[in-house]
């Protein structure tokens, strides 16, 4: 997966239309490579919770599955809420070097992006998440005219924007 738009996006080129947010990337190599990424994140996580059915249906499960499912859970979750939301994007509090890596594992857990990443991608977010129609995401041109002038048959939640203010 790409990790750095500059180095899939040339630099001659230029999209037809600017977004008026610096950052966001509206058409081109680097959002169609945002898009293959969502789209094998999101296919691998539909075909795992289909296997997890499939198990879940054709083969017993007892407590074992159910405790490590619910602890795993619990865990992932805390890593991302905590960890990469509290801790490591608004530094809401202190840890010891220890607790910062325990923190780190489990948020890494989650699979969404590396902590500087996921840090970073929210404190751009929290830059811009009271101006209205705030997109969150590279995007195709559809799209970016939906989020710029909140109008359109597609609901701006399903656009990838958000038209609400975001406070936390």
């Amino acid at each position: 997966m790409a990790t750095a738009f500059s180095d899939i996006q040339p630099d001659e080129y230029t999209p037809s239309e600017q977004h008026p947010q610096h950052g966001v990337i509206i058409g081109g190599p680097a959002a169609r490579a945002k898009r293959i990424e969502y789209g094998i994140l999101l296919s691998s996580m539909v075909l795992g919770s289909l296997g997890a059915l499939y198990w879940t249906i054709f083969h017993a499960t007892g407590w074992v599955e159910w405790s490590a499912f619910l602890f795993g859970f619990a865990l992932i979750n805390m890593g991302v809420g905590i960890g990469y939301h509290r801790y490591f994007t608004h530094r809401a509090f202190e840890a010891g070097p220890k607790m910062r890596l325990a923190i780190g594992i489990m948020a890494q857990m989650a699979c969404q992006a590396s902590v500087l990443k996921w840090a970073a991608d929210h404190r751009r977010h929290h830059a811009f998440a009271d101006a209205s129609a705030m997109c969150t995401a590279p995007m195709s041109t559809v799209t970016a005219r939906i989020c710029q002038n909140g109008k359109g048959s597609v609901s701006p939640i399903s656009a990838g924007c958000s038209t609400t203010r975001h406070r936390t």
